[in-house]
């Protein structure tokens, strides 16, 4: 169970407010402070008696309490602030909590009837917060050209000299500089954030998809590729790294997610030249054949004659992708392949992965999580690990209780649900990332 979501189970058990003795009026705001209290004094058992009522007694002991704390709340560093505000509405009385850590900041949105009974609890944010002698500064990625975007370079104060830093780079998908709105999670500002109090310096920023997607369907129509969706600006921001004299230039690494971490051999051949990569969440397959496994389970769940079209119409498809590199740019700029634009997809084949594996000459660290809906470990795990077998430049890793988004998989929520659980990258994901660069 993620730490973050068994707070939140923990927190609705706490808030059903059976301590509404006889039925008195409760104050609300004065009931939170005080549940939030007895939970930095880490008196677990003050709380299972006072705030659970019978049936969450039962379902929750202290020792469940002990557990939370160990695997959230320990790890993020001493309490800061706690800020109620109570929000009386028409019909319900909204409570916003923030919660604010050395290290993390989390936000919860709690809706009571008039009579004080809860209805609804949210965690509307979690994040890393920005450690104390870190700064950022607001930076342009792409300035002077057509696709200007907003970013961030987060450098820290702990660490003199030049320091090493790295280039974030997204997921497929539209995403902001921080990782939204695709996920509640921001999971690119949490790794900015780990890695400066690291002494690792960062550059994040707006995804282009994200900001320009309608001039960049009318300049580039079907002859979209990764390049302007996500290699190009990936090297305006290293070139940025490189240029900056706080910067160590010869320790610019490339931190990769999802697609990005796909891509990172490629943008280090077309101009990135990184001290290392890193790949969170990557594979070495095909963009195509993850995204045929994923339509394939979809189709799963749809009934018999259904099942037997889809799947009918998927294989169709597959055979189309198998040949892609045999037809022209001219014939697959007409073409689609599941319904994505076939010059896209034929553009991904043109790098070869295998050979810029079989052939690394510099360091590269392959982090995966075993939760992963996505990249599977059964289905691509295994093929970084055939892949960079005997290579001693490669570090790979799998973290059991991870998802795609590199934080604790949420229970109840299988496969793409628990992405949409707000929650912060692991903290062991950012200390393994700073240790591999720093030797």
């Amino acid at each position: 169970m993620s730490a973050l979501s068994k707070w939140t189970v923990v927190l609705l058990a706490l808030l059903m407010l059976g301590a509404c003795k006889q039925g008195a009026q409760v104050d609300i705001e004065e009931e939170v402070e005080k549940m939030v209290d007895s939970m930095l004094e880490q008196d677990f058992s003050h709380i299972h008696s006072n705030f659970f009522g019978e049936m969450a007694q039962g379902e929750y002991s202290i020792a469940d309490l002990e557990e939370l704390w160990e695997t959230y709340i320990a790890d993020a560093g001493a309490h800061v602030d706690t800020k109620v505000e109570v929000e009386e509405q028409e019909e319900s009385i909204v409570v916003h909590v923030v919660l604010t850590f050395e290290n993390v900041v989390v936000k919860f949105e709690l809706t009571f009837s008039n009579q004080g009974k809860l209805r609804d609890i949210q965690v509307t944010e979690t994040s890393l917060a920005l450690p104390s002698h870190a700064v950022e500064e607001d930076i342009t990625i792409g300035e002077g050209t057509n696709y200007s975007l907003s970013g961030k370079l987060t450098i820290p104060g702990n660490v003199e000299g030049p320091v090493p830093a790295v280039v974030i780079v997204h997921g497929s998908g539209g995403n902001d500089m921080d990782g939204v709105p695709m996920f509640p999670s921001q999971t690119y500002r949490d790794i900015a954030y780990g890695l400066a109090e690291q002494g690792i310096a960062s550059i994040r920023y707006d995804k282009r998809t994200f900001v320009h997607l309608p001039e960049l369907v009318a300049e580039f129509g079907a002859r979209f590729t990764v390049w302007e969706e996500t290699i190009e600006d990936a090297l305006f921001a290293t070139a940025l790294l490189k240029e900056d004299a706080r910067i160590d230039a010869d320790a610019v690494y490339l931190v990769g997610h999802s697609l990005g971490g796909m891509l990172a051999p490629r943008m280090d051949v077309e101009g990135g030249d990184f001290a290392g990569l890193v790949s969170l969440g990557g594979s070495p397959r095909t963009f195509w054949e993850i995204y045929y496994d994923q339509l394939l389970e979809f189709g799963a769940e749809k009934d018999e004659e259904e099942r037997v079209e889809w799947e009918a119409w998927l294989m169709s498809e597959r055979e189309k992708a198998e040949k892609l590199l045999d037809w022209t740019e001219e014939e697959a700029e007409a073409e689609t392949v599941f319904e994505m634009p076939a010059f896209y997809l034929r553009d991904m084949l043109t790098f070869d992965m295998e050979e810029y594996m079989h052939t690394l000459s510099k360091p590269l660290l392959v982090l995966h999580g075993d939760k992963d809906a996505q990249v599977r470990t059964e289905t691509d795990f295994v093929v970084w690990q055939q892949l960079l077998a005997g290579q001693e430049k490669a570090t790979l890793k799998n973290y059991p209780q991870l998802n795609h988004l590199f934080v604790r998989e949420a229970p109840n929520k299988e496969k793409f649900a628990g992405y949409q659980v707000p929650a912060y990258v692991a903290e062991e994901v950012i200390v393994d990332m700073a240790e591999w660069m720093k030797h």
